[in-house]
């Protein structure tokens, strides 16, 4: 009867612990929303015509938030409303390569991302603000920033902490 009783005891023992361990590795990040974010503009760069704009954003929510891709980036006038500029997703420009990583933004961190412009022959208008929505989220945030609005500018996949400018 004891032994019987050990065995039981040592099977339920290693099945919690099977439970246990599954449990922990099942927990990811929900998607990162843009509620969770303050943005703050990053560095720039220019060469021969081209021009990067970095984005920064500061996780101040109390959750870890995952998430991948591009950014809905929309170019706004002085009266909020959208410009016609298109925007195109990019991995790779002048400045180098961007990859497209699984970025986890603990709170209290930072992810980037960068917008691409190329100076035309013609003159073209400047946004003065900017609205984003992050990749497969919800919640659009805004940023006062200076950005060329010809026909189409060019966004760059979010990076961890600040690597959307390349050094």
């Amino acid at each position: 009867m004891l032994r019987r009783a050990c065995a039981i005891g040592v099977v339920l023992t290693v099945g919690f612990l099977v439970l246990a361990s599954v449990g922990q590795g099942s927990t990811t990040p929900r998607r990162c929303q843009g509620s969770q974010f303050k943005l703050t503009r990053g560095p720039s760069d220019a060469a021969l015509g081209n021009y990067r704009q970095t984005v920064r954003l500061h996780n101040v929510s109390h959750a870890a938030c995952a998430m991948s891709g591009w950014f809905k980036v929309q170019l706004l006038n002085t009266q909020g409303a959208v410009l016609t500029s298109t925007e195109r997703h990019i991995t790779r420009d002048m400045f180098g390569t961007s990859p497209k990583p699984k970025v986890v933004v603990a709170p209290g961190g930072g992810a980037s991302f960068a917008i691409d412009t190329t100076a035309p022959a013609t003159s073209c208008p400047y946004s003065k603000t900017i609205a984003v929505t992050p990749p497969s989220g919800h919640g659009s945030k805004r940023l006062s920033l200076v950005v060329l609005a010809c026909a189409h500018f060019s966004a760059l996949p979010v990076q961890p902490d600040n690597r959307a400018i390349h050094p």
